[in-house]
């Protein structure tokens, strides 16, 4: 007796297609003259296999996805581009978690951490920035003492730099 819970060998669902499918994969295998296309070999089709399940998945995922932004930007029309960015980018991971690719979480946690990483490193340049341009203002209203000319001037630059 057969067992229920055993998955078919995969040439048994080969071995049950229609003609038509059955004549596709003869016309990939051995072509128009009959003989054996040595490029496609059994481990050939495996590998194309896998690659089409995981591209049908993302492309499923990427469509999911795409909805979740467009209802969320529907329901939030001042949503930016970054909301929109990160609700679509958790519907994807969210779709490749329950599908059992825990990879994908992974991946989009140090996706997150590096943009995170570069938005820190960005913001800490600036401040650097920022503080020189300060100290160089403080130098100057030092040296300008008395020139009321100059005084005015360096109110502006100062004003300027607090927007």
């Amino acid at each position: 007796m057969e067992n229920p819970d055993k998955p078919p060998r995969a040439e048994a669902k080969l071995k049950n297609l229609d003609e038509d499918q059955l004549q596709v994969l003869w016309d990939l295998r051995y072509k128009d003259s009959g003989k054996i296309n040595k490029t496609l070999r059994a481990i050939t089709l495996s590998r194309f296999y896998t690659w089409l399940r995981l591209k049908r998945e993302w492309e499923e995922d990427a469509a999911i996805a795409d909805q979740a932004k467009n209802e969320w930007l529907q329901e939030r029309p001042d949503a930016t581009a970054e909301d929109l960015m990160r609700v679509g980018q958790l519907k994807f991971t969210a779709q490749s978690i329950k599908r059992g690719d825990d990879k994908a979480f992974v991946r989009l946690m140090r996706a997150i951490t590096a943009r995170e990483k570069a938005a820190t490193d960005r913001e800490k340049a600036a401040d650097a920035r920022l503080t020189k341009v300060e100290a160089g203002l403080d130098a100057l209203y030092q040296e300008i003492q008395g020139n009321a000319a100059a005084l005015k001037a360096y109110h502006a630059m100062k004003e300027a730099l607090k927007q």
